[in-house]
């Protein structure tokens, strides 16, 4: 059996292999301030955001943003004066409602629906649509294996991968969520 203090001290290791990569997605998040009440879970799912992709949980981190984003567009669509909103909604048409809302603009609502896509091919493990959703990416490296393509952005090697999107995702979040709650603060 292993001591505690055998399993804090690999931690220790872990964390301190770990830290400047933290640091450096910390540095990358904008502050900010909300000037209205968000709905529920909202404040809590973006904490939660932000600790899951500081700490390179990127799958979840994605998924998350979406969950999170799908609760903002939701109460959003609900405050409109004769609102388009109805129950068992799914995300794809609530992004459409609010597009014709003209409560997200066209690049808004193209950034959503990658969103939502890249979500549902997460959750769902499916292998081929994400291989398909990264094969441009990865062409000019010449790897043509399936499997290999979708290690290479699961693992982000060059870039290209999952943390990108990851960070493209909170971005969003943060930015939708505060044009429609708050505002971005000067660093």
């Amino acid at each position: 059996m292993i001591s505690k203090e055998q399993i804090r001290s690999d931690f220790i290791k872990r964390d301190n292999g770990t830290l400047e990569d933290r640091v450096e997605r910390w540095s990358q998040m904008k502050p900010a301030a909300y000037c209205e009440a968000l709905p529920a879970l909202v404040w809590d799912y973006l904490i939660e955001v932000d600790e899951m992709y500081i700490r390179g949980h990127f799958i979840a981190t994605i998924i998350l943003c979406a969950t999170t984003l799908e609760i903002v567009i939701a109460h959003r669509l609900k405050s409109l004066k004769d609102s388009p909103w109805k129950p068992k909604q799914d995300f794809k048409q609530m992004i459409d409602l609010a597009h014709e809302y003209q409560e997200i603009n066209s690049d808004e609502t193209a950034s959503l629906h990658d969103l939502r896509e890249l979500r549902n091919v997460l959750v769902h493990g499916s292998v081929n649509k994400l291989d398909k959703m990264t094969k441009i990416k990865y062409e000019m490296t010449g790897v043509d294996e399936e499997n290999s393509r979708v290690l290479l952005y699961i693992h982000s090697i060059s870039n290209h991968g999952i943390d990108k999107n990851a960070f493209e995702c909170v971005e969003l979040t943060r930015d939708l969520t505060l044009k429609f709650y708050g505002e971005h603060l000067g660093r």
